[in-house]
């Protein structure tokens, strides 16, 4: 009786112990920490719109294009490895946003194949404000008291049109987070933003006043060079349209 009772005891102990190298195994474990996630599609014109209101600009909303999205991802195979060059690549070094503006079929007169982009892009979304040099003075003109002279006189200062746009382009090395390179994008174009009018005082018989709002659409697409050992961009296009509010 006496050597059945040890043996209990023993056994006891036995899975006493065991229960706490278990425990013991199961609390040790290191924690995986969470790998921190590209915002998704949808937020990028919520990031653009936070950044400019950072800065107390509050005339731009978040919007969300699908036809922008799909436009971008379909002109970006328009991009060779030829494109890559070191003039290219000095441009990017700096981790810098660069505004693809278009002159002829060059971007900034140096890049044919950031050219081409650009001027597929913007046949695809079909902009009313022409393309200027820089991106802040593109914006302004979409202000109804505007005249665009590439449309004639007077053009965008008809205030009764309603859902006008402009298309920019920008492209940024890929080792740059997406947030970061909106937040330049915001720099960018704030200017512009700022002297975006809300509301447009007609002088005629009726004396009209119509307001507006604007909505910013972005779309974000990798490339990669094959023949670069990888060496990658993201092409980043904002659409800003202009749309009147009753």
């Amino acid at each position: 009786m006496k050597l059945k009772k040890i043996a209990s005891l023993a056994f006891a102990g036995i899975m006493a112990v065991s229960m706490l190298a278990g425990c013991a195994t199961t609390s040790n474990e290191p924690e995986q920490p969470n790998q921190p996630e590209e915002p998704s599609t949808t937020n990028y014109a919520a990031l653009l719109q936070e950044d400019l209101e950072d800065e107390s600009v509050l005339k731009l909303k978040a919007g969300d294009s699908s036809k922008l999205q799909s436009s971008l991802e379909t002109v970006v195979g328009y991009v060779g490895n030829n494109a890559v060059t070191d003039e290219f690549l000095d441009t990017l070094n700096d981790g810098r946003v660069r505004y693809i503006f278009t002159t002829g079929n060059n971007w900034g007169g140096t890049n044919l194949a950031m050219g081409t982009v650009n001027n597929k892009l913007r046949d695809a979304m079909d902009p009313e404000v022409t393309q200027l040099p820089s991106a802040s003075e593109t914006v302004r003109h979409l202000s109804p008291e505007i005249a665009d002279n590439a449309c004639g006189w007077g053009c965008l200062a008809d205030y009764k049109r309603n859902g006008i746009n402009t298309t920019l382009l920008f492209v940024v090395d890929r080792g740059v987070k997406v947030e970061n390179a909106i937040d330049e994008i915001a720099d960018e174009i704030i200017e512009g933003v700022k002297g975006l009018n809300t509301a447009y005082d007609h002088i005629d018989d009726k004396g009209d006043t119509y307001n507006y709002e604007y909505t910013a659409s972005v779309a974000v697409a990798p490339y990669y060079f094959d023949a670069m050992h990888g060496i990658g961009v993201n092409f980043i296009a904002v659409d800003i349209v202009r749309s009147i509010t009753y």
